[in-house]
């Protein structure tokens, strides 16, 4: 039977700047969407990636206070926990859970499906810039990304860690 995944993604050193926490089911990153009326086309942002980045601005701008964005290059740890399906994913049917190692597994699992893990980099990065944590999200040179499952009666939830980027990366 296949292994679940114990707490992925963070790489946890003394020397993150801070680690920003995002309540509620993480929402990936949607292309504008275009709209035509008669010879006008109006492009917008869905609406539900908009509702998020309001709500996720105002999470972070509470446990990010007054401190002034951070500037200068920057690593990002990003760990998207999805709402546990309540039934077996055929996706992680696939690599050998059956229904009772489902049930069984008391740890995060790997999300298979979509979105891709990319996008929940950029929805993450425009929620940080929104709120005034960074100055730019071009200032990220290097960045990690996971998304799995929520354990059982663990809550969805994005989690950025920051971090000065090391210049040894380069």
């Amino acid at each position: 039977t296949p292994e679940c995944v114990t707490q992925p993604g963070q790489i946890m050193t003394k020397d993150s700047i801070t680690t920003l926490t995002i309540e509620g089911q993480p929402v990936a990153y949607m292309r504008p969407r275009a709209a035509a009326r008669g010879r006008k086309a109006t492009v917008y942002t869905p609406a539900k990636l908009e509702q998020w980045y309001q709500s996720s601005a105002v999470q972070l701008r509470i446990q990010w206070g007054a401190t002034p964005p951070l500037t200068g290059p920057l690593r990002v740890d990003v760990l998207a926990v999805c709402a546990r399906p309540a039934s077996l994913p055929a996706s992680l049917k696939s690599i050998g859970f059956t229904s009772a190692s489902w049930r069984a597994c008391a740890e995060r699992t790997p999300k298979l499906t979509a979105p891709d893990a990319d996008n929940f980099l950029k929805s993450a990065l425009d929620a940080l810039q929104r709120a005034g944590v960074i100055h730019d999200d071009r200032l990220v040179v290097d960045a990690r990304v996971v998304k799995c499952h929520a354990a059982p009666g663990e809550e969805p939830h994005l989690e950025v860690t920051l971090y000065q980027a090391n210049q040894n990366i380069f």
